[in-house]
């Protein structure tokens, strides 16, 4: 899927994703299915562990947070396998160009070891 959006105030703010927040190319604030990765990643830390960031209660300060500070992680010596780690590490990176969209996403060893036919 490669279309492209341009609403950057619909959703919830304490999932979007970076680029949503401050588009890399303000005269063209546009962005893709990598914004929708970016919330499946913090969902699944959250799912995992806990909301990741801590300023909620005011708007923003989320959005700040999520875009000056460092990726949301999980690690293995909480528990969590490292083909989980790396897929939720695969799902936030902050850099949308090098950010996975789904297609590659299905090729991670996660989803390749519990995928079912």
């Amino acid at each position: 899927v490669d279309s492209k959006v341009k609403t950057r105030d619909q959703g919830c703010p304490a999932y979007m994703s970076p680029e949503r927040i401050d588009p890399p190319d303000q005269d063209n604030p546009t962005y893709d299915i990598r914004a929708d990765v970016w919330s499946l990643g913090i969902t699944l830390i959250e799912l995992a562990r806990k909301y990741p960031y801590n300023n909620t209660a005011v708007q923003f300060s989320l959005m700040a947070d999520i875009v000056r500070l460092p990726a949301p992680a999980l690690s293995v010596k909480d528990g969590f396998s490292e083909e989980f780690v790396g897929f939720v590490g695969f799902c936030l990176i902050k850099d949308v160009r090098k950010r996975p969209k789904y297609g590659e996403l299905l090729e991670h060893a996660f989803i390749k070891k519990h995928a079912t036919v």
